[in-house]
């Protein structure tokens, strides 16, 4: 995803997502373990003087600098938390949500990332958000308490789905189709066709649209393919149940 959480290729994705399906080159292998000694201390949750704020659910808690910013996002939480739910992705285990001033490490619009692992959630402050949109995103045109709202499904359905079923996932493009598809599900009406009108998509899409390199080469796109696969009829949260179980995958096949 570009604004909305990472902009870095799905090999190096930080979010919780597995790694690329295909089978890696000797060069990629070599990048990705300089990539992670590189940055290995800057994904990590770091130790802040903010306050951790209980939310009105015990099990979602916010780090915030301030208790206006606390209070909001505890609030938008536990909203994002029951839309989850209703497409069968409950949070069992707590989620601390960290409001940074910036997320380092990895681009300049970098506004939100899962920690894979430790139930830890990071997002840019929401008064911070709107200087994270890029005028080429699918997003950039949403106000920004709009798209801070969304970007909180989105790394919220990341964590939920790890805690359900955390090796299900096959591939970077089924954590992603699941994290996309309900961040723009949960658009109001008019801000998701403004989203989707970054690309005319011709329906139905078929599952092979919807693969790692497409979600490296444009992020908003493989978002926009999503959310069209999943409101088709036939899809829908049935289609995310059945990633997170593990009985379909997006993963391309091997090339041998």
């Amino acid at each position: 995803m570009e604004i909305d959480r990472c902009k870095v290729p799905p090999v190096f994705e930080p979010s919780g997502s597995p790694p690329l399906c295909q089978k890696e080159t000797v060069f990629r292998q070599k990048a990705l373990i300089a990539a992670i000694v590189a940055t290995a201390t800057q994904w990590m949750p770091l130790a802040t003087v903010a306050d951790e704020l209980e939310c009105s659910d015990p099990l979602l808690s916010v780090e915030s600098k301030t208790n206006a910013d606390g209070l909001r996002v505890c609030e938008a939480a536990v909203k994002a938390k029951s839309f989850l739910a209703n497409c069968g992705i409950e949070q069992t285990q707590p989620i601390t949500i960290e409001l940074r001033d910036k997320i380092v490490g990895v681009s300049d619009h970098c506004a939100g990332v899962y920690f894979p692992g430790t139930n830890h959630v990071a997002l840019v402050a929401p008064s911070l958000v709107s200087g994270m949109m890029p005028l080429d995103s699918a997003f950039s045109t949403l106000e920004a308490d709009v798209f801070f709202d969304s970007l909180l499904v989105h790394e919220l359905a990341h964590a939920f789905t790890e805690q359900r079923n955390a090796n299900a996932l096959k591939c970077s493009a089924d954590s992603e189709y699941i994290a996309y598809a309900l961040q723009i599900e949960s658009l109001p009406h008019s801000d998701r066709e403004t989203v989707l009108s970054f690309r005319e998509v011709k329906r139905p899409v078929p599952e092979q649209k919807l693969n790692d390199f497409v979600l490296g080469f444009s992020p908003d796109m493989f978002g926009v393919l999503a959310w069209s696969h999943f409101s088709s009829p036939d899809n829908g949260c049935r289609f995310i149940n059945e990633l997170i179980n593990g009985n379909v995958t997006l993963a391309l096949p091997d090339l041998e």
